[in-house]
């Protein structure tokens, strides 16, 4: 079996069947999902709105790169198995106006209505303001092209 969608078609088919993947695959895949009980004592189901509230519980921080644990994030409204995506850059990048372009890129995902529009779209979430304020400082400190930043 390969990927997401295989195991979710692979679970869906299987009477019994534990899996875990990735909620837009089980929604497409019509896969049932299950109610958890979170941190602070609430049972709850997955949803969008969940993921959000565990990631605006989290400690956004540049000392780590930004990983950050979502698991198990205190909150009653907060889905247990939350997890974020990653995007990694080269902190010295050859050329400055392709480094700004793809920053550029990804601020506009993390900051306009469409961008976020097309995150929900595909039942992702945008991250909290407060995280793509510290992402974007260290964009501007740290990602340069010939030592001048990439990044306003």
């Amino acid at each position: 079996m390969k990927g997401s969608a295989a195991l979710a078609g692979k679970v869906k088919s299987v009477n019994g069947a534990i899996g875990y993947v990735e909620y837009s695959y089980a929604l497409t895949a019509h896969v049932p999902y299950a109610q958890l009980k979170n941190k602070s004592g609430k049972w709850v189901l997955p949803s969008t709105a969940r993921f959000a509230a565990a990631a605006t519980r989290a400690s956004w921080s540049s000392s780590n790169g930004f990983a950050t644990n979502l698991v198990n994030m205190k909150g009653a409204g907060a889905w247990p198995i939350t997890g974020a995506t990653y995007i990694l850059l080269k902190k010295s990048q050859a050329n400055k106006t392709i480094g700004h372009d793809m920053l550029g890129f990804f601020n506009w995902g993390f900051t306009t209505s469409t961008g976020k529009a097309d995150a929900k779209s595909l039942d992702f979430v945008s991250l909290p303001s407060t995280a793509v304020k510290k992402i974007k400082a260290v964009w501007h400190s740290s990602v340069k092209s010939g030592g001048k930043p990439c990044w306003p």
